[in-house]
């Protein structure tokens, strides 16, 4: 039994071992990075997007309202580009935006900390291959010290995330 890795033997029976995967310590690292996209989009087709929401001094004055809402503004060229993301993930995580739309107003320092841990979680789901890295990218993007300064911040980010998911699911109801 290998003292690194103790609990391998377990499941090695039933699903064989993974030392010679790609996956595992010592396999080929290249087949991994090559195939890490996943088949999503490639990362640069939001970057004008993601340039766009760098240039803000706050969400707020970016994110207006018929800047996000209107066909072919910010929201619906998202969700053009994330056509082949897991509905779930993209659910799952504004949900997880949402969720500090009750308190945001009266807590804002516990808001914002929910919303940075948004970010991570968004990164591992990246990296299982759940989620297409320039939606990472976005989020990262909007969640930061520089972005989001009030509750206005917030209330803009919530709002942009929840046109994202509507224009998603019109264009992926159409498949």
């Amino acid at each position: 039994m290998d003292k690194q890795r103790p609990f391998e033997q377990f499941g090695r029976e039933r699903y064989g071992s993974n030392k010679n995967s790609n996956y595992g310590r010592g396999g080929n690292n290249q087949n991994r990075n090559q195939s890490n996209q996943g088949g999503f989009q490639r990362d640069d087709e939001l970057s004008p997007v993601i340039n766009k929401i760098n240039s803000f001094k706050k969400l707020e004055l970016g994110l207006t309202s018929a800047e996000v809402n209107l066909p072919d503004g910010l929201a619906d060229t998202i969700a053009k580009k994330l056509k082949q993301m897991n509905t779930n993930q993209l659910y799952k995580f504004y949900a997880m935006v949402k969720e500090v739309e009750s308190y945001y107003n009266t807590d804002f320092n516990g808001a914002l900390n929910q919303l940075y841990s948004v970010v991570p979680l968004v990164a591992y789901s990246v990296g299982r291959k759940n989620c297409p890295r320039n939606f990472y990218e976005l989020l990262k993007a909007c969640i930061s010290p520089d972005k989001i300064k009030d509750g206005k911040d917030i209330k803009a980010l919530i709002d942009f995330l929840e046109a994202i998911v509507a224009y998603f699911k019109f264009y992926e109801g159409g498949k």
